[in-house]
Order: C-alpha cells, then sequence, then structure tokens
C-alpha cells in the first residue's frame, strides 16, 4: 500500500491516486484476502492524520468546504447518505432538519436528494458534536438498505465504514471521521476532474 505521503503542521496526508497504480488496501483477515482494493474499484483515496503518538487532536472539520464535498458526492452516485456510529451520545440528528433518520443497531443513518445545505448542517454537527464517534457521508447509485448489515459481519448490527467499503458496487464515496483516532479519510470513485477534487481536499488541511 503505497501512496504519495505529506507531513505539514503536525498533519500528515497519504494519497493514492488509481490512475497511478498506487493501491489503497484494507484486509479481510489474517488469511491475506482484500476487504477494499481501491484500485478494484477505481478510487482515489485520501487520508489524514491529526494524531501524533497517543495525542489525537480535534479534527477542524471547518477547514472542509461543503460546496467541495457535496460535488464530490454528486459526482459519484445519485443519492447521498449519512451515517453515525455509535449513536449513544447523540440522540438525534436534531440539526439536519426533516431528514428521515433511522436507527440501525448502534447507528443512525439517513439518506438524502443531493443538496448542499443537507451537507453543510452535517458537517457543522459533526464539527460542534462529534467526540469519539465515527461520523460518515457518502454517495450512492441506489437506495441503500442497511439491514443487511449482518451479512457482511454476523457479530455487527451497526452499519460503519467496514460496511458501507464491502458496498462500493453501489456506493460512490465516503467521506469518513474517525474523531477517536483523529482521521480523515475520502474515497471516491474517478471522474472528470477528480484530481483537482483531490488537490483541493489535501489543500483544505493547510
Amino acid at each position: 500500500m503505497t501512496g504519495e505521503s505529506r507531513t505539514r503542521s503536525g498533519i500528515s496526508v497519504d494519497v493514492f491516486d488509481p490512475r497511478k497504480g498506487q493501491d489503497f488496501r484494507i484486509p479481510r483477515g489474517k488469511g491475506g484476502d482484500v476487504l477494499f482494493s481501491s484500485c478494484d474499484h477505481n478510487c482515489a483515496v485520501v487520508r489524514a492524520s491529526w494524531r501524533k503518538g497517543w495525542y489525537v487532536r480535534r479534527i477542524p472539520i471547518g477547514l472542509l468546504d461543503a460546496a467541495l464535498v457535496n460535488r464530490v458526492l454528486q459526482a459519484t452516485g445519485n443519492m447521498g447518505f449519512l451515517n453515525v456510529y455509535p449513536r449513544r451520545s447523540l440522540g438525534t440528528l436534531v440539526g439536519l432538519g426533516d431528514l428521515e433518520v433511522c436507527k440501525c443497531g448502534e447507528a443512525l443513518f439517513s439518506q438524502f436528494s443531493h443538496d448542499e445545505r443537507t451537507v453543510a448542517s452535517f458537517l457543522n454537527e459533526a464539527s460542534t458534536r462529534g467526540t469519539y464517534e465515527e461520523w460518515l457521508i457518502g454517495s450512492a447509485s441506489q437506495e441503500i438498505d442497511v439491514s443487511d448489515v449482518e451479512t457482511v459481519n454476523s457479530s455487527r448490527r451497526s452499519p460503519d465504514l467496514i460496511y458501507f467499503l464491502t458496498r462500493f458496487t453501489i456506493i460512490g464515496s465516503v467521506w469518513a471521521f474517525d474523531f477517536d483516532n483523529g482521521e480523515i479519510m475520502v474515497l471516491f470513485r474517478t471522474f472528470d476532474g477528480y484530481r483537482d477534487a483531490v488537490s483541493s481536499i489535501v489543500h483544505s488541511f493547510k
């Protein structure tokens, strides 16, 4: 798993471009098989970390432009989705207005028609309320039925990043905010102008 790495102001950023043969892989287990391969799904990956040793800095989500996030969602899927796991400290995502939010195990999940205001509201919620949760915003080519989460891992009852990575036949992009580890990971299918989007994402973290 070799990409382009850079470090600035204590922030480490890794970029994986499938058109350069840079493959970001997540193993399924010790058997050597792969749960997710960015090259297999023609995905660009940007991973940024604000962690240094045991110290985890707060992720500055406010640096991200909602218009940029929304542009990537629109370019990679017909509709957007939101997921927060676990939901114990949240109650409901009241800041997201009229979105229909469902509970699936310990996660909150919703789908929405592409809308920059929804994206901005989600980023604002994550920025002001995110503690140790995993917050995800992404795009898909069709509606996602998260009730099948146990088919991915029989011991899990809640959709999380791993679940969505296994659904990349219909998923187009995922922006994952891991507050526990101080990390943002962005994975999205390539599209016309995707390298400009990658550059803009990396530039956001300056």
